[in-house]
């Protein structure tokens, strides 16, 4: 737990750019890759926002879990903001409380459990870990298809991470009765594994008609979204609740899933490292994520620094 002791003077404080929220990406931008620990350097600026005004927000694919503290803890009184989850899925306010929720369509699930139908991609496809995020004895969680009971890579990833452990099933048959919020389907790099390109293009083909969402993550991920569905959408009902203008938000991302948000944020900030998706989308780029990304951006753009 990173415990930090506040500004001495918080008068002396000044938002010189007039940021009326700043809204962080977690995984690449924030944290580490599926890291759970807040650097000292991103740490102190997001205080010194909270100091000056400045509301903090974070806007994620994750779902909500432990790791969630780790920000909490790192700013005043735990004064983190609306959040928007799943990468656009969920929208709470400050206190945690729902503001707004999307559910794929039953269509679409029906379709993405025949495709995916045994853990594998397609008919006499490769093998693909396959997780349904849905709620599971009240809880936010995902529900993964795991012929044989054998947890794969992508279950310990979400451990690393701190969202809530995995529920792992022989088959997801039935859940076209659940309210599934996104699914997310994971490959290795091993024999057997299915080509994550190729299984890409067989969802779109599959999914055709439906207008729901496919994020492409590259050669190890994607994830099925409602449609209309995206991080660029969550953060505008953030601004709703927040009452500010898209215009008056810094926004920090690093990846594919940012390319809405960074576009329509008043900053849209890349990290160094990002991909070059969220470079292009971006107004400017700051700092790698190791050197303190996010810290640069809000020095620069809500207090006025050097770049």
């Amino acid at each position: 737990m990173l415990v930090l002791m506040r500004l001495a003077s918080t008068a002396a404080v000044v938002n010189a750019n007039r940021v009326k929220a700043v809204v962080c990406d977690i995984d690449g931008t924030l944290f580490s890759w599926a890291g759970r620990v807040l650097s000292a350097g991103n740490a102190r600026a997001l205080q010194k926002c909270v100091d000056a005004g400045v509301t903090v927000s974070i806007a994620t694919g994750r779902i909500p879990g432990p790791w969630v503290q780790t920000v909490r803890d790192a700013i005043p009184n735990g004064a983190l903001g609306p959040c928007v989850y799943g990468n656009g899925c969920i929208v709470v306010d400050a206190n945690n409380n729902p503001l707004w929720e999307a559910q794929l369509p039953s269509d679409v699930v029906r379709r993405v459990l025949e495709f995916t139908r045994g853990g594998v991609a397609g008919p006499g496809g490769a093998r693909l870990s396959v997780l349904a995020a849905t709620r599971w004895e009240g809880e936010l969680r995902y529900c993964e298809l795991a012929p044989g009971g054998a947890p794969s890579e992508v279950a310990a990833l979400i451990d690393r991470a701190g969202e809530p452990p995995a529920v792992r099933f022989e088959t997801l048959d039935g859940f076209e009765a659940r309210d599934v919020v996104k699914f997310v389907m994971w490959t290795q790099q091993d024999d057997g594994w299915a080509h994550m390109p190729s299984t890409v293009e067989a969802l779109r083909g599959v999914l055709d008609g439906t207008d729901a969402t496919i994020l492409d993550h590259g050669e190890k991920f994607c994830e099925v979204l409602p449609p209309g569905v995206n991080k660029g959408a969550g953060v505008a009902r953030l601004c709703e609740a927040l009452g500010v203008a898209p215009a008056e938000i810094l926004a920090c991302g690093d990846a594919e899933n940012d390319v809405e948000m960074l576009q329509m944020a008043g900053v849209g900030a890349a990290m160094g490292d990002a991909k070059p998706a969220a470079i292009e989308a971006a107004d400017v780029v700051v700092a790698n994520n190791a050197e303190d990304g996010v810290a640069d951006a809000i020095e620069r753009f809500v207090f006025g620094g050097k770049s």
